[in-house]
C-alpha cells in the first residue's frame, strides 16, 4: 500500500510528508532511520578526500570549515555566473 511506501527498498518516489515517515520509522522500530549513529560515523574523516557542491558559501562553506575542522580534505565546486 502507498501508506507503507519506501523508496530504500525499490520505490520510484519518495514519502513527502517527513513527519508521517519518522512516525512510520518508529512504528517500525527501524534504528537505520532514527539513529544516524548507527550506520554513519563522521568522527574520523581524517586523510579522506570529500567533494562538496556549492562549498563557497552558505551550507557548503560551513560543510567544508568543518569537513576541515575533522581532517579531512575538502574539494569544492562552485558555480558561477557570468
Amino acid at each position: 500500500s502507498e501508506s507503507s511506501f519506501d523508496e530504500t527498498r525499490g520505490g520510484t518516489h519518495s514519502l513527502a510528508d517527513q513527519p508521517a515517515r519518522f512516525a512510520a520509522a518508529q512504528a517500525a522500530n527501524n534504528a537505520r532511520f532514527l539513529d544516524i549513529e548507527s550506520m554513519y560515523d563522521g568522527g574520523d574523516l581524517s586523510g579522506k578526500r570529500v567533494l562538496v557542491t556549492g562549498g563557497n558559501r552558505g551550507l557548503g562553506l560551513e560543510i567544508v570549515k568543518e569537513l576541515v575542522a575533522i581532517g579531512a580534505t575538502a574539494m569544492l565546486s562552485a558555480g558561477f555566473r557570468l
